[in-house]
C-alpha cells in the first residue's frame, strides 16, 4: 500500500510479505435493496465469490455503483465481514 507524502516528495510502501494463506469471499450478501436484484451490483462489484479478499475491488465497485445515479457510494462503516479464521473464508454483507 503506498502512502504519498507530496511535502517531502516521497512514497513509503509496505509489502506485505507473509505466508499465510489469504481469506477467501465465501458470500456476498447486499441487504436493502427492494429495486435491484443481487445481480445488478454483483456486475458492477469486480470482487467475486472464490476469489481473496480485495479492498480495492470493493471500492471500484463502490465508484461503479455510484456512477450509476442509482446508489449513494458505498463506505466502509457499511460493509460487515465475518471472518472465519479456520477455514480462511469471510462473509461479506453490504448494506
Amino acid at each position: 500500500m503506498p502512502v504519498f507524502d507530496a511535502d517531502k516528495q516521497t512514497v513509503h510502501v509496505t509489502l506485505d510479505l507473509s505466508d499465510s494463506q489469504p481469506y477467501v469471499v465465501r458470500r456476498i450478501e447486499f441487504q436493502g435493496l427492494h429495486k435491484f436484484s443481487d445481480r445488478y451490483l454483483r456486475r458492477r462489484i469486480p470482487l467475486r465469490e472464490g476469489q481473496p479478499v480485495n479492498d480495492r475491488a470493493l471500492e471500484a465497485g463502490s465508484r461503479g455503483s455510484a456512477r450509476t445515479g442509482y446508489f449513494k457510494p458505498i463506505r466502509k462503516e457499511d460493509i460487515h465481514v465475518q471472518m472465519d479464521d479456520v477455514s480462511h473464508t469471510a462473509n461479506l454483507s453490504i448494506e
